[in-house]
């Protein structure tokens, strides 16, 4: 079997072969935008209010 008859969309395999070669295509694309947008969203900073927590502690 040579590489034509491997990539042919008539034939079952040929078929299977460009459905997975397109979706890891697709899924390096699509990680590459979410990797994107996951450094973009963690320089947002906040409003500027800041939460304390006082904690007291009593030694007896």
């Amino acid at each position: 079997m040579d590489f034509s008859q491997l990539v042919d969309p008539s034939t079952t395999l040929g078929a299977f072969v460009i459905s997975i070669l397109a979706s890891i295509v697709v899924g390096f694309f699509s990680g590459k935008t979410y990797e994107k947008n996951k450094k973009n969203s963690s320089k947002i900073k906040g409003s500027g209010n800041s939460n304390y927590q006082d904690i007291r502690i009593n030694d007896k």
